[in-house]
């Protein structure tokens, strides 16, 4: 991801209000948090450039790196999660 995509993420985060009564705040119904412009940004983003099996993102999830491994952050780890880390992950090959 380029940098310049997540400080952006970043700066939509801060700017635009995702509390409970908010536009885009998890209290206004099921899926209203991936309506929000910095998810809407990342997962955006991870959809036109992700391997095709694993397009059609919705949200995105924090991973941490530890001891040599990427451990999702998010408090659950459906198999999805386990390709992409080996996706984003895996050396690249030579054309």
């Amino acid at each position: 991801m380029p940098p310049s995509l997540f400080v952006e993420a970043a700066r939509l985060a801060g700017v635009v209000a995702f509390g409970e009564q908010a536009e885009f705040g998890c209290g206004r119904g099921a899926g209203n948090c991936e309506r929000h412009p910095a998810m809407r940004l990342l997962a955006d983003w991870w959809t036109a450039t992700a391997p095709q099996e694993l397009r059609g993102a919705a949200f995105a999830a924090p991973f941490a790196y530890s001891d040599g491994q990427y451990l999702v952050a998010a408090g659950y780890k459906p198999s999805i999660l386990d390709q992409v880390v080996k996706a984003i992950t895996r050396k690249p090959t030579k054309a």
